[in-house]
């Protein structure tokens, strides 16, 4: 992010209690060395991410290798639609960055357009976000019950980023729906990026399924 793009001001100290977090990642965004310092005892992923936020290209590699960093509170904040708001109204950068790691998909489009490290950013921190949501499934239920609809966005711009979606599938090993994800891209705008991601997705069921078979055989 743009340095300056980001700061947590006068008035917003109630977000220190309300949400540690997410409080110091906007005071580190706005400069604040003391607030990196923070997120870093705090936790590893709070650091690599706020880092790779602000623009740091090693600490993004590293966050994207890494793949168990733990963002929960981060992740509370982008579930709480009053924070969601206040983000959108205050930190319209930060809240397109979280909307792209919720798996929005006219984000995502945003983020690789305007600021490709961030969209990379986004998948990688996106596929932490979908293990958290599986690990605490009544949480995410009752999100998507209190989710708006998504306004529609142009066929190239889904088909575009139904690839990133289904390369974030992909880095979690969640081969089938990458395959939903690249054969709704193909559907909408048939590509070479698509066709190769949805082979490497089938390859990754395959070799699942075979090994899956290898250990029936080696039960029996």
């Amino acid at each position: 992010m743009n340095e300056g793009g980001v700061k947590a001001g006068p008035g917003e100290e109630w977000l220190r209690e309300d949400n540690p977090d997410l409080y110091y990642v906007l005071q580190a965004l706005a400069g604040d060395d003391e607030a990196f310092r923070w997120l870093e005892r705090k936790s590893e992923g709070l650091g690599l991410f706020t880092r790779a936020a602000a623009g740091d290209r090693k600490a993004l590699a590293a966050f994207q290798s890494s793949p168990d960093l733990d963002l929960d509170g981060l992740f509370g904040a982008m579930d709480d639609p009053g924070l969601s708001q206040w983000l959108h109204d205050s930190h319209p950068e930060l809240h397109l960055l979280f909307e792209g790691i919720r798996g929005d998909e006219a984000a995502l489009r945003r983020l690789k357009r305007k600021k490709a490290g961030l969209g990379k950013l986004a998948l990688a921190v996106g596929a932490l976000y979908q293990e958290h949501r599986r690990a605490n499934p009544d949480e995410a239920l009752a999100e998507e019950a209190a989710a708006p609809a998504s306004p529609d966005i142009p066929e190239d711009a889904a088909a575009d980023v139904g690839c990133l979606i289904g390369e974030m599938h992909l880095k979690q090993g969640d081969y089938a729906r990458a395959v939903e994800a690249f054969t709704r891209s193909l559907k909408t705008d048939p590509s070479a990026d698509a066709y190769e991601g949805r082979a490497r997705a089938y390859r990754g069921l395959a070799l699942l399924d075979e090994e899956k078979a290898r250990e029936l055989r080696g039960g029996a």
